[in-house]
């Protein structure tokens, strides 16, 4: 079985933030800004064009139903 205990030594320290020191929920909250400034800094889009919607000269062609008629009979 393998002693962990042995290998230990006191340079294997856990390493701990100082105080006042960035973690990464406030680089994502300073990225997050960052983001919303450059949007409200874009230009805005174009606008769209009118729609005509196009005039027929002809009128539209009328269908009907050819099918034979069957009887059951």
């Amino acid at each position: 079985m393998l002693d962990l205990d042995n290998n230990y030594s006191s340079s294997d320290e856990a390493y701990v933030e100082p105080a006042g020191s960035i973690t990464a929920g406030h680089l994502a909250k300073r990225r997050k800004k960052t983001l919303k400034k450059l949007i409200q800094n874009l230009p805005d889009l174009p606008k769209l064009p009118t729609f005509d919607p196009l005039q027929t000269v002809v009128p539209p062609h009328k269908a009907w139903n050819r099918l034979p008629v069957i009887s059951l009979e």
